[in-house]
């Protein structure tokens, strides 16, 4: 979660100051992270349990990958988005893998890669509600990681963020 918060936060940065291939990055790490929380929330749903399954949120060196496009393909199948979306997120990876591995190398334009970081923002903006019908789920069945609280303000989250960033890096990203 520290690491979800951190990007979330460099993603908003990005897109703040129209760095559009960081927010293209950025938005694809969060749109994935925001997929793995919802199969979790949707594992403990399922099995009634507090249970997370480590491997969807801690990738280690030595772990075996789960790949953005493996994440979309189990979100289909448990049921957190449709056809529609999974083919919408792939053609969004694909344009994705054009910025980052070929924005030198062809004809892509800066103005392309702004779209993509629109479309990303969009789809971001799609999968957000399903996350949180999850987390209303939990708190209202009494299972899994969610529980009611207050909500948290920016000064919690940029702090809660500092553990990934360190303090001295996060005070030059804020312009502290």
């Amino acid at each position: 979660m520290v690491g979800f918060t951190a990007a979330a936060e460099l993603h908003t940065r990005a897109s703040k100051i129209g760095a559009f291939v960081e927010s293209v990055c950025l938005g694809a790490s969060v749109l994935d992270a925001m997929l793995r929380v919802g199969l979790v929330l949707n594992y403990q749903l399922r099995t009634r349990t507090s249970e997370i399954p480590i491997e969807l949120i801690l990738q280690e060196p030595s772990d075996a990958a789960i790949s953005e496009r493996e994440i979309y393909k189990r979100s289909q199948a448990a049921g957190l988005i449709d056809q529609g979306l999974f083919d919408h997120l792939n053609e969004l990876y694909n344009d994705r893998n054009r910025v980052i591995h070929r924005y030198i190398i062809s004809r892509i334009t800066t103005a392309e890669v702004l779209n993509i970081a629109i479309a990303y923002e969009a789809a971001i903006g799609k999968v957000a509600p399903i996350v949180t019908g999850l987390e209303q789920e939990q708190i209202v069945s009494g299972v899994g990681m969610t529980t009611a609280g207050p909500d948290c303000d920016r000064p919690f989250l940029e702090q809660f963020a500092e553990e990934k960033h360190t303090k001295q890096l996060a005070e030059k990203l804020r312009g502290s």
